[in-house]
């Protein structure tokens, strides 16, 4: 079995258990499929409850943010990229497994066997960052580096 064989298998397991984990009924009765639709970036001051956390990307961005209850991972990178903060981002959504970072800026995986890989707090969670959901005082870090797995 090839390395990239190997990536991609991982990848796929990473995503089913976000899947499985992200199906799981959620304590505050909000259904899976709920969008968020209030951006993450605009000015949250009527809302009582908001949870800061630093996010950081790569090299292009370490900022602290304001973000809503339920925010996940990629909310927050989405309104990033949308916002001008001076990169692109490419996502792949896979049908029942969730999303995948496919490219942040230049950088697109598989390049040098680098992937765009998220840690909260310093560990890798083993969900996709669309089921991740923020919590107060959460650090965020994507790295482009060589997969763990």
């Amino acid at each position: 079995m090839t390395k990239t064989n190997k990536i991609i298998i991982v990848i796929v397991c990473l995503l089913a258990a976000g899947l499985f984990i992200y199906s799981q009924p959620r304590a505050n009765n909000q259904p899976a499929d709920q969008n968020f639709e209030q951006t993450v970036l605009s000015d949250l001051s009527d809302s009582t409850e908001t949870i800061t956390i630093d996010y950081v990307v790569a090299d292009l961005l370490a900022e602290e943010f304001l973000v809503a209850p339920g925010t996940t991972v990629l909310d927050v990178l989405t309104d990033l990229a949308g916002a001008g903060e001076g990169f692109e981002l490419e996502i792949k959504t896979y049908e029942g497994l969730g999303s995948l970072v496919v490219a942040i800026g230049d950088r697109q995986n598989g390049t040098d066997n680098n992937y765009w890989q998220y840690y909260v707090n310093d560990q890798l969670p083993l969900v996709s960052a669309d089921a991740y959901q923020l919590q107060a005082g959460d650090r965020v870090n994507w790295l482009f580096a060589v997969s763990e797995f």
